[in-house]
């Protein structure tokens, strides 16, 4: 089965046609995240589908939505595992699945992912409240699928954490389970072939996760995967996961081309043979004719307070907070601010 090769550019339209002209087509989707600023309207899909943002490429968008925001706390997972956000939740499906009218592949959306990093305050939650956690969890996926059984919900965990399968919200929520991989040598060191067995192999890495799929008859996504931009063997790395891809049940993979907190960037065609070996892979795969949905035109929508768009201290930023802490996945150690 082809992979759904996507890409994770930023959140404006304009990001996108600098990678598709490098690569030479269009890709099968884009990654976008909501939730960054912390508030329901943030969390609300809506901003995203304006035309300024990832709504105005003509992509399917691949989601990551928060359930509730931080600041709620346990209290507010207790509240969506009794059902008080199921009325947001079936209009943020709504929203997502009008976006997506003009064609009829699966909608994938994440939620809670890295789940037990301890940077986003929704492992803190878990740890707190398991039972709350995988009941609102269960309520959030069954609000999406009530709308449309298009949609489909990706269950992502970190390796080197420790057990995670206590958090499994079950077999009737979650239809794939994933895993982003990053090639982070100061963690993982500088020789591909290590570097890479160290992904496989690690507590929770991708070994487990291609079994747990297995056990519970799921497909994998790679939601985020980037190699460094530098002079190490990139392409090695890509080619390595690209037959793991090919051997395991992956369903889709997002490479992370941009330079917000880690550094992905490839479109500049720098390293050469790094660059060259994604391009390859992108242009192995069938190439998709069904008419992209239109861009959404613009709406009456106020998108969250915008800062300087080029700059990580603006909505582009959003991958940033996401992944702000990111490079210490393998090291065990974090320091909060």
């Amino acid at each position: 089965m082809p992979i759904d090769l996507g890409v994770f550019v930023g959140n404006r339209a304009d990001e996108l046609p600098p990678f598709e002209n490098f690569i030479g087509r269009r890709v099968g989707a884009v990654l976008a995240f909501t939730g960054e600023k912390g508030d329901w309207g943030d969390c609300d899909p809506s901003w995203q589908l304006d035309a300024r943002w990832l709504g105005g490429t003509g992509r399917p968008i691949r989601w990551s939505i928060p359930m509730l925001p931080d600041r709620y706390g346990v209290d507010g997972y207790r509240a969506g595992a009794a059902g008080q956000h199921n009325t947001r939740w079936i209009e943020w499906a709504h929203k997502c699945l009008k976006h997506r009218s003009n064609d009829i592949g699966p909608i994938y959306v994440r939620t809670a992912w890295e789940l037990g990093g301890e940077w986003f305050g929704w492992t803190g939650i878990a740890k707190q409240d398991n039972e709350a956690f995988r009941k609102c969890f269960q309520q959030f996926a069954r609000c999406f699928k009530q709308v449309s059984p298009r949609f489909r919900i990706v269950w992502d965990t970190v390796p080197d954490r420790g057990p995670q399968e206590h958090l499994y919200p079950g077999d009737d929520v979650v239809d794939v389970i994933g895993q982003d991989v990053y090639w982070h040598p100061q963690y993982q060191g500088s020789e591909v072939n290590a570097a890479w067995n160290t992904k496989l192999t690690q507590s929770r890495g991708l070994r487990w996760i291609a079994d747990f799929a297995n056990q519970h008859g799921k497909g994998i996504a790679i939601p985020e995967f980037g190699v460094p931009g530098n002079d190490l063997d990139g392409a090695a790395y890509i080619r390595l996961m690209r037959s793991w891809c090919d051997t395991n049940n992956v369903v889709f993979l997002d490479y992370w081309e941009s330079k917000a907190a880690y550094d992905g960037l490839l479109h500049d065609n720098d390293p050469v043979s790094t660059a060259q070996e994604l391009k390859r892979w992108y242009n192995a795969q069938p190439v998709d004719t069904t008419p992209a949905p239109p861009p959404t035109p613009p709406t009456q929508t106020t998108p969250p307070t915008q800062t300087t768009d080029n700059s990580l201290a603006g909505r582009a930023a959003q991958a940033a907070f996401l992944r702000k802490v990111a490079t210490v996945i393998e090291t065990g150690k974090v320091t909060i601010p």
